[in-house]
């Protein structure tokens, strides 16, 4: 009773003022009039679309950017590449609910993978940056063509910590390091997944350990193999990128340096155990991603050829359901290969190093195009390049007789070529 009382009431007073806005020559609001305050407008189009990359003809636009769960996006002054949703297999995360402006999910996508990847060294009582504002020059930039695509690849071979220590933790050797504002150039370049997982990742002992899975996070790029305090350090890393889903994996087959008591494990299998520790992680994987890559820290310096190990654990990898298999730590080139339904790259050599002998400054970039509906590799392109000398040791596009050379190195130890330049 009250209730209808107190409609009728209001029904009166609206009407009221309804006249009285009317008799002034005024417009009533269409619709009610909401209470509180007034909300947002939604964002338009061109807002909600992904940052586009500015790829070239043949690749898509640089994705969006989402925080894996428990982490920070990247910092205001930090300029990301295009940044997938990386997350554990354990609890995968996804990206955004699409709106209207979101492109649907392609049929291909186009992956470019690249060698090591050395940001810093210490040499003698010094360190030198070979990347951001310490560094000569851009180490990439004459190499950018070549690094537009949906996701770039390398492997990173000198561990990062916010600010290293002016002095290496180590007394000799190769001694790698690099600090954030190097991963910020390494970001702004067009990398997206970095593999940690190689015989230099404790080259700054526990904080390099801890640190650089948190210092390539703040900058957009996912780190595989990352050292783990708790259960095993051999898991599957989760990117979901533009309604693709993609397991990586990553291992070394050695450190250079021993571990301490504490420090987080680095997943570590040798060479001639990497079949049977892999092909079980590898076929699960397979049941719930749409495409899985094996990153792999393996075989010996300076030599041409991989080991009958190395292939045989491959192939397995590839049989298991490894759409892809990369290599890298020889420092030189070996063969890539077309096995089954996948694709092996023993090893891609250097791309951003310290190269102090003349066989380590060739290198290559690797162009892969995979398909959805075939859910393994359609397509490859190899690019030769050459790193330059000191003290940038950058690394260039190449033709003419040295780029046919770098060809040779890649393709010339298969059985025979296909119209793509692979083996069959």
């Amino acid at each position: 009773m009250l209730g209808r009382v107190r409609a009728e009431a209001t029904r009166g007073l609206l009407g009221l003022v309804l006249g009285l806005v009317l008799a002034c020559g005024g417009r009533a609001p269409e619709g009610p009039v909401p209470e509180g305050p007034v909300p947002e407008a939604p964002p338009t189009a061109e807002a909600a679309r992904p940052r586009a990359g500015g790829a070239a003809p043949g690749h898509a636009g640089a994705p969006g950017h989402a925080s894996p769960p428990g982490h920070a996006g990247p910092p205001d002054h930090a300029s990301p590449p295009a940044d997938p949703v990386p997350a554990s297999t354990e609890e995968a995360a996804h990206d955004a609910a699409p709106s209207p402006a979101t492109e649907p999910r392609p049929e291909t996508l186009d992956l470019v993978f690249v060698g090591d990847v050395v940001l810093g060294e210490y040499l003698r009582d010094r360190h030198r940056s070979f990347a951001g504002p310490r560094a000569p020059a851009d180490p990439f930039v004459a190499v950018a063509d070549l690094l537009e695509a949906d996701l770039v690849v390398g492997n990173l071979e000198s561990p990062v910590m916010h600010e290293i220590p002016e002095r290496s933790p180590l007394r000799d050797g190769f001694r790698f390091g690099a600090s954030a504002p190097a991963v910020a150039a390494l970001a702004a370049s067009g990398f997206h997944v970095m593999s940690v997982a190689n015989n230099h990742a404790n080259d700054l002992g526990r904080a390099g350990l801890e640190q650089t899975p948190e210092v390539l996070r703040a900058h957009g790029i996912t780190p595989v193999g990352q050292a783990q305090h708790d259960g095993s350090p051999l898991r599957v890393v989760t990117l979901e990128h533009r309604g693709w889903r993609i397991g990586w994996i990553s291992a070394t087959t050695w450190l250079n340096h021993a571990p301490t008591p504490g420090d987080p494990k680095v997943p570590v299998i040798a060479v001639s155990r990497l079949g049977r520790a892999l092909v079980p992680v590898v076929e699960q994987a397979r049941a719930e991603h749409d495409l899985v890559i094996v990153l792999l820290h393996w075989g010996r310096e300076r030599r041409e050829r991989a080991e009958p190990a190395q292939i045989h654990a491959a192939r397995a990898l590839v049989d298991a359901g490894a759409s892809l298999v990369i290599g890298h730590h020889p420092h030189v080139l070996q063969g890539v290969e077309r096995y089954g339904d996948g694709l092996i790259a023993y090893s891609l050599g250097n791309f951003l190093f310290p190269a102090r002998e003349e066989a380590f400054r060739d290198s290559a970039v690797l162009e892969v195009r995979v398909s959805m509906q075939a859910r393994r590799v359609v397509g490859i392109d190899t690019h030769a390049v050459r790193l330059a000398r000191a003290p940038g040791h950058a690394p260039r596009a190449v033709t003419g007789a040295k780029e046919r050379a770098i060809q040779a190195r890649l393709h010339g130890n298969t059985r025979r070529r296909s119209s793509l330049g692979v083996a069959q």
